[in-house]
């Protein structure tokens, strides 16, 4: 009888370490490390042209808006997200290579498999982020 696989549980800097060797992304909650799965072609069109339209409304701004490529860490949670689309001023933010965390709008497009989660948890862990302002949900079509 095959024993179950005990659980690691890593520090955020071990997660950053590990993560940064991993060809796939993974979000990290409280030690725990969850592996993202692909998003759909409407999901990834929609958060593209969200971040498009921000990235040409922002010029001429301090703001900069980024893509689900960029980490953001909410160190009251222990925790760190891939948002579809994150939107900054801050200049630690700017300046940093690995992660943000002061946005100041943060954008999540909805899936069937990920619409509680974003609605819930992740929102409450959001709303412990001082910088941020607004909280966008999109749906997708056929949802």
């Amino acid at each position: 009888m095959a024993l179950p696989q005990e659980k690691t549980v890593f520090s955020p800097q071990e997660y950053l370490d590990w993560e940064a060797q991993q060809p796939d992304k993974h979000e990290y909650v409280a030690g725990e490390v969850f592996a993202m799965v692909g998003a759909r072609r409407v999901h990834v069109a929609i958060a593209g042209n969200l971040a498009a339209a921000l990235k040409a409304h922002l010029r001429g701004t301090p703001y900069r808006a980024f893509t689900a490529g960029m980490k953001l860490h909410v160190a009251a949670a222990n925790a760190f997200y891939y948002p579809d689309v994150l939107v900054t001023c801050d200049a630690r933010d700017l300046a940093a290579e690995r992660f943000m965390e002061n946005p100041a709008v943060l954008i999540e497009v909805l899936s069937e498999s990920t619409e509680a989660f974003d609605r819930g948890e992740k929102f409450e862990t959001y709303k412990l982020i001082p910088t941020l302002r607004e909280y966008l949900l999109v749906p997708t079509a056929g949802r």
